[in-house]
């Protein structure tokens, strides 16, 4: 059995070469769907609440803009309680670098960050988008 290098991948049109290495240290190549994604890293979802002038600042549409950035999917809505909720998928390093981005060019907004962690479920997301 092989296990991923990491980003070690060619696109093949509807599959992806993955280089990958075996337990005994044999570096084969794995063939897989280009749907299943150009790493074998496991994705990961996180629920972020922030707080603070959040709404009606242009806050998620700042966010949606960010996304395209990051190999992230998900959304992201108001609260009625005058929070935003974002809710993404993506590899934890993605994930880690595309909220840093968010906190960064929104920092003058945001007094507090609330975030969850869970494994991606199994209704996954296609792109990201501003619910209403």
């Amino acid at each position: 059995m092989f296990e991923s290098l990491g980003h070690s991948s060619v696109d093949r049109g509807r599959e992806v070469e993955v280089e990958c290495v075996s337990a005994a240290g044999g570096v084969g190549i794995d063939r897989i769907p280009a749907a299943a994604g150009r790493s074998c890293m496991p994705r990961v979802r996180r629920r972020v609440h922030f707080s603070g002038l959040v709404q009606g600042v242009g806050f998620r549409f700042t966010c949606q803009a960010v996304a395209r950035g990051f190999e992230v999917a998900g959304y992201v809505r108001n609260l009625a309680d005058g929070r935003v909720e974002l809710v993404a998928e993506g590899e934890s390093s993605e994930l880690d670098d595309f909220l840093n981005a968010i906190k960064l060019e929104m920092s003058a907004y945001i007094t507090d960050v609330t975030t969850e962690s869970s494994s991606a479920g199994s209704d996954s997301f296609t792109g990201f988008s501003i619910r209403h």
